[in-house]
């Protein structure tokens, strides 16, 4: 199990990254706030990360006393060996968000340095094996990426062809990518599991997207052809979809007293529901 918690005796964003050992119980910190390495200070918020095969890849952002050289990071850290090894170190301030790994390759949505974008998050891959990063997209408003196999689901969004947020699918073979849910209103926060996707979506929604308050919903499909097939369409918001075997999870908040604004910051019952695709 790895996840971050909030530093008690700093402010909320200051996380540190943990590792648990289910099986022993056995606990460690992965990366502090400020790292002792050698004798220098490495100061650095650790953001986006994934965990596969033993491996966790990690990416973090300076903060406080500034690595002129190194204000963002992408590491990976092996539990076999209990080694930390960074991979790119960027000498200005990129982003690195939004991350998935398996296989060898980590997939992230953010943006360099000397984009020209700043703001507008861009894909792209790291391969462990050989040690290659890959731009793969270009001020394409990408986020989210989820892996399986050989390829992706990712949403895009604000583009001359639909103006809304569609999930789209990355094929690694081909280095190509196909749009699976063409609708003119907002589908996002896919997932994928061997032949399903999953993802939010407003196609119910009056407002038809996911800035307003929203009555959004769980749709999912089945690869090659994708035929959308509503997990929920309940009156309330649903959002952040996960789907494995024959389940999918999602957070609900028809129980809450927020029940169509998940922005807000006032929530007092968010909850789990689930379907199950061969049952109903």
């Amino acid at each position: 199990l790895v996840y971050m918690v909030g530093t008690p005796e700093a402010e909320p964003y200051l996380l540190t990254l943990f590792e648990k050992n289910l099986n022993t119980g056995e606990e460690q910190r992965i990366y502090e706030f400020f790292e002792y390495l050698g004798d220098g200070i490495r100061p650095g918020l650790p953001k986006s990360f994934s965990f596969c095969n033993n491996l966790i890849m990690y990416s973090v952002r300076s903060h406080g006393v500034e690595d002129p050289e190194c204000r963002c990071l992408l590491e990976l850290f092996d539990l076999d060996v209990g080694q930390r090894e960074t991979l790119i170190c960027y000498s200005d301030w990129s982003v690195v968000e939004e991350a998935d790994m398996c296989n060898n390759i980590y997939f992230w949505s953010g943006y360099e340095a000397d984009s020209p974008y700043r703001v507008i998050r861009d894909l792209f891959l790291f391969n462990l094996n050989t040690r290659e990063k890959v731009q793969l997209t270009d001020g394409a408003r990408a986020y989210a990426p989820k892996l399986w196999g050989r390829q992706f689901v990712f949403e895009m969004g604000d583009r001359e062809e639909t103006l809304s947020w569609d999930v789209f699918l990355w094929d690694l073979d081909t280095m190509s990518y196909r749009n699976l849910t063409l609708h003119p209103s907002d589908q996002w926060s896919p997932d994928i599991w061997e032949n399903r996707v999953v993802w939010v979506d407003h196609r119910n929604d009056p407002s038809g997207n996911y800035i307003a308050p929203h009555n959004s919903d769980i749709y999912w499909c089945e690869l090659p052809d994708c035929e959308p097939v509503p997990a929920t369409t309940n009156w309330a918001s649903q959002e952040h979809p996960t789907v494995g075997g024959d389940w999918i999870a999602w957070i609900d908040y028809r129980n809450d007293v927020n029940p169509l604004n998940p922005a807000s910051s006032y929530h007092e019952n968010l909850e789990i529901w689930g379907y199950n695709i061969s049952t109903g």
